[in-house]
């Protein structure tokens, strides 16, 4: 059994668990830097694509529904200007841009390899693809059955049809990112910008917990808690991993850090407007720490637990999976320890030195110094020594 370690807008919306989408009131405000929806409406229901494959149907639901995880796994997309007023669509949910096929029968299709991605126009009315000479495909929910693409000839033509035949959808703009750790991170293609993010994370009263996020975070003290302190990877010394306490009240995009505290504040998290940056799980940071955004197996390296910090090996038994928004640390140091240093200071005179430990760093954590006995040529400063914030006068 697997474990698992420790901008002009309507004012209607839609409330999910999984965001909050305002429906796009002028097209002239679409950009590359937003998340969108594509959605239709009719009467009191919503009608959008399943992720599974383009033609396989749609899902329906009444506004506010009581379970809505659903829609971050549908059509949501991000655009890149192609130029000339069309855009590419890029669907999030299957990492891939959104083509459309004039092959039988014409369809809408992930971009195969070594083709250019469709171009496509977005008005008030249509989302349509211009294919070749006089051949308009639009963008369509057919009969409330499934989506598609109809020639806009055909779509003229049938003017006279029921109002349900041909329902053209409408474009959601994503305002609130939810992230939860029991959900891995979607592939997106760029930075975007919401305007708030519900985080769902664990954390652990006076324990080290492992912490990294696709986006800033400012005054994290507010949102994690008072007494809540961060740390930052600094060096290795031997056979011990140094973390040092961060001098800012902000924790930076794609960062690894442990964070710790008697008290925090109970989950979720909100963090007002920021920017949502892309990211691959598995990425390194730091040389050897490994941010997780998809639920992985740590190889080779060391995990943090609730009793601090544990070998783990590609071979175990039984898979040690370590959730998103976490990290572990890629090294195959020996009995490695743990030690967090403080954003405290001590007197050179004061330190008393192990002869063991010959490297000096500076606070970010590079090596100045590959022995302690050359600590008099160094400038004045801040240093690590013997996992001690040391300063020079």
């Amino acid at each position: 059994m697997k474990k698992y370690l420790l901008p002009l807008l309507a004012t209607i919306s839609l409330s999910l668990s999984a965001g909050c989408w305002k429906k796009v009131d002028q097209i002239s405000t679409l950009n590359e830097q937003r998340v969108y929806l594509i959605i239709s409406e009719y009467g009191n229901r919503y009608y959008h694509m399943k992720n599974d494959l383009y033609r396989s149907g749609v899902y329906y639901s009444i506004p506010d529904p009581s379970s809505n995880d659903y829609f971050n796994n549908y059509f949501t997309f991000q655009l890149k200007n192609a130029g000339d007023g069309y855009w590419n669509l890029y669907n999030v949910c299957r990492g891939s841009y959104v083509n459309a096929t004039v092959y039988s029968p014409i369809s809408l299709i992930d971009k195969p390899d070594g083709v250019e991605p469709s171009k496509w126009l977005i008005d008030d009315k249509y989302i349509k693809s211009h294919i070749a000479d006089n051949l308009n495909l639009v963008f369509v929910l057919r009969n409330r059955n499934y989506y598609g693409l109809v020639s806009e000839s055909v779509i003229k033509k049938a003017s006279h049809a029921k109002p349900y035949e041909y329902l053209y959808p409408k474009i959601y703009e994503l305002s609130t990112l939810t992230l939860d750790e029991n959900s891995d991170f979607p592939s997106y293609l760029s930075s975007f910008d919401v305007d708030s993010v519900v985080l769902k994370r664990t954390f652990v009263d006076n324990v080290k917990n492992t912490l990294i996020l696709p986006f800033d975070v400012p005054n994290y003290k507010k949102v994690f808690g008072d007494n809540v302190v961060a740390y930052e990877y600094s060096c290795v010394e031997g056979n011990t991993i140094n973390f040092t306490e961060i001098n800012s009240d902000k924790l930076n995009a794609n960062t690894p850090y442990i964070i710790k505290g008697s008290s925090f504040n109970v989950s979720p998290y909100i963090i007002d407007a920021t920017t949502i940056h892309p990211v691959s799980s598995g990425q390194k940071y730091n040389g050897n720490v490994i941010g997780v955004y998809k639920s992985m197996q740590a190889k080779n390296g060391y995990i943090l637990t609730v009793n601090d910090i544990m070998k783990c090996k590609e071979s175990n038994e039984k898979p040690l999976l370590i959730q998103p928004y976490r990290w572990y640390f890629n090294s195959n140091i020996s009995n490695a320890k743990l030690n967090l240093i403080d954003n405290h200071v001590s007197s050179i005179s004061k330190i008393k030195y192990d002869h063991s430990l010959k490297k000096v760093f500076d606070i970010q954590g590079r090596v100045v110094s590959e022995d302690y006995s050359n600590f008099g040529s160094l400038p004045k400063g801040i240093y690590i020594v013997g996992g001690k914030k040391v300063v020079k006068h």
